[in-house]
């Protein structure tokens, strides 16, 4: 007789594995999670089935979204069965199904794009969760040259940050600076737009304290190197613009979120860069020059003129990362068997 919690699943159970009781809530909660996040109501109207891949003046943020979305269900699906191509079929029928469900939800937009973003980010899951053993059980020198690799890829990361934040050179569509309350807004023409992903904007907080509502000229401001000058009446500040852990805000940024917390955003898109680092470390000299040279990403790019400094919050954020890092290798290596020396 079957438990009444048991979850019931018409595949046959050829095609199924039995995960353990922790592995199986760790990924109802992984779908849970997801289905949370995009079957939520959203201001605006929705708009009628989009056929059209990535398109829009965000389009390809958002089909970035939707691939990374669909990497822990891929993951966590990865554990309920055998077969790969099964574990796929079953997170693009819940694609489907979500898309189908936001024909009714006001504010969502069902597209053919979403769905076959959402199928290739569960495939990419999958594939990590069938190798794990590549990445969990590593001797010292492997777990190094992993560790190099992805400090390679913080630099990448960093610094494709500078270019995607900056204006395009030669362009007419630059910067227009607008007051919100106390603040000076900067809205910036970047090559992220160019390439259709998100537009964040660049904010100076308390520009105008003190100063009366309709205090007279818009602000203005004129590009210093990396950075923006900007003016507000008869002050004046320079630094301006994006740092090392804005990387997030040309994947989504949703500006009233951002004007709060927009700095802590930063500091998480920091630790998430360096929590492999910290995966991976291990006692010797290679993992340490990896995490040197990654932190090294964070002082050299911007004084070399292509972001802001980096500041106090994002550097403990890479601290942060790579302890979490560390906590969740402790976590993960005894389920793979242990590190192999």
């Amino acid at each position: 007789m079957q438990h009444p919690l048991e979850p019931t699943i018409l595949i046959s159970p050829s095609r199924l594995k039995s995960p353990d009781r922790l592995q199986r809530l760790a990924s109802l909660a992984v779908v849970a999670a997801v289905l949370a996040a995009v079957l939520v109501q959203q201001p605006g109207e929705g708009a009628a089935v989009s056929f059209c891949v990535a398109c829009g003046e965000r389009g390809v943020a958002d089909a970035l979204r939707n691939l990374l979305l669909f990497v822990p269900v891929g993951m966590a699906a990865a554990g309920w069965f055998r077969a790969s191509a099964a574990t796929v079929a079953a997170c693009a029928a819940m694609s489907l199904g979500v898309e189908v469900a936001q024909l009714w939800i006001p504010g969502r937009d069902p597209a053919l794009s979403d769905l076959l973003f959402n199928t290739l980010g569960a495939a990419a899951g999958v594939a990590l969760a069938r190798s794990r053993a590549a990445w969990l059980r590593l001797q010292r020198r492997a777990a190094g040259r992993l560790s190099l690799a992805w400090a390679a890829l913080v630099w990448i990361a960093v610094a494709a940050t500078g270019v995607l934040l900056a204006p395009p050179a030669g362009s007419q569509r630059r910067v227009t600076g607008t007051r919100e309350g106390d603040d000076v807004v900067l809205h910036v023409y970047t090559r992220a737009a160019r390439v259709r992903l998100d537009q964040p904007v660049v904010r100076w907080r308390d520009a105008y304290a003190g100063t009366a509502a309709d205090a007279a000229d818009p602000p203005v401001a004129v590009r210093d190197r990396g950075t923006w000058c900007a003016r507000a009446g008869s002050r004046q500040r320079c630094g301006l613009g994006a740092t090392a852990g804005g990387g997030w805000s040309v994947l989504a940024y949703p500006d009233a979120l951002a004007a709060r917390f927009g700095a802590l955003a930063d500091a998480a898109w920091v630790a998430l860069l360096f929590l492999p680092l910290g995966f991976w470390f291990r006692r010797g000299r290679i993992s340490a020059v990896a995490a040197a040279s990654a932190l090294g990403a964070l002082a050299v790019i911007p004084v070399a003129g292509m972001l802001a400094g980096t500041p106090a919050l994002e550097w403990a954020g890479a601290g942060v990362g790579m302890m979490a890092g560390a906590a969740l290798a402790r976590l993960a290596r005894p389920a793979a068997g242990g590190d192999a020396q």
